[in-house]
């Protein structure tokens, strides 16, 4: 499917469709990637989106916009719903809990919020005053937000009263990317440089660090049964690696460039874009895989 709009970062809704957004479009864009038909959720915000994420098993995206609004979406219905709530300045990080619950935002100005998706209930405001927040995930058990801002800074805080759990000192370097392990009850992480370190949620303790990747990472993503994660790197290769020694198994060449990576719920699907109108997909990351392209 072309439409001529950069691609700049895709979820799986289910299955079978994947839900895309542009930096220079406030429209979401809703793909079946089994027979590439497309269509389009128009609103009626004129600013631009900037991430999404899912809400499992409801039909529903949620979305962050350069003004610094958190909206969901209603894919089944191809309707976008009221705003969740907002930020002061753009969101540049998203993340919307296991069980569809809690939406996580974090913004340019290095403000963060958590919010009740279903009654819009902020239940979460902190600031990282002076910090670009990077990513965010929120823990399992909804206890806990993992954060990455700039300057260094990754820490996680309790979701029920906003002080720190614990701070990791020493990075070295800016955390870009953020996935939980749910399997082990841990976090991944990689940084500016490829440098990729498996964290205890619990204690913030490093349990591994892996050498470079050799390339600029851009995202990464855990695959659903938890022994492998899939980075996407700026010389257009998706790097898969061994979770628990951080190994790296193979490296798969799909573009000159890519970004955003998203894996469907089970597992057998995974897309990746590159701020082209190319959404790339991969049937599995097994013995046989095929890739094939989706233009938007």
């Amino acid at each position: 499917m072309q439409s001529g709009l950069p691609a700049s970062d895709v979820v799986f809704v289910d299955k079978e469709h994947i839900a895309i957004i542009s930096h220079v479009s406030s429209n979401l864009q809703i793909a079946n990637v089994t027979t590439g038909e497309s269509r389009t959720i128009s609103t009626p915000s004129y600013q631009k989106l900037t991430v999404v994420d899912v809400v499992l098993a409801k039909n529903k995206v949620v979305t962050g916009d350069l003004s610094g609004t958190i909206r969901a979406w209603d894919v089944a219905e191809n309707t976008p719903l009221d705003a969740i709530g907002s930020l002061d300045s753009e969101i540049i990080s998203l993340d919307v809990s296991s069980d569809g619950t809690f939406v996580a935002a974090g913004s340019l100005d290095g403000s963060i919020g958590v919010w009740n998706v279903q009654t819009s209930q902020r239940v979460l405001k902190e600031s990282v005053i002076g910090n670009l927040i990077l990513d965010l995930a929120i823990s399992l058990d909804n206890s806990k937000l993992f954060i990455s801002a700039s300057s260094n800074k990754f820490f996680a805080i309790d979701l029920r009263t906003g002080k720190i759990i614990w701070s990791t000192v020493g990075i070295g370097a800016d955390i870009i990317a953020i996935d939980l392990v749910h399997r082990l009850g841990k976090v991944i992480t990689t940084t500016q440089q490829g440098m990729t370190r498996l964290i205890e949620g619990e204690t913030g303790k490093v349990l591994a660090i892996s050498g470079s990747l050799g390339s600029l990472p851009r995202d990464l993503v855990v695959l659903p049964y938890g022994n492998r994660v899939l980075m996407t790197s700026r010389d257009g290769a998706v790097h898969v690696w061994n979770i628990e020694n951080l190994g790296k198994i193979v490296s798969l060449p799909v573009s000159s460039e890519l970004d955003g990576i998203a894996v469907s719920l089970d597992g057998t699907r995974v897309a990746v874009c590159g701020g082209s109108s190319v959404v790339h997909i991969l049937d599995s990351v097994s013995s046989g895989r095929r890739l094939k392209e989706l233009r938007k």
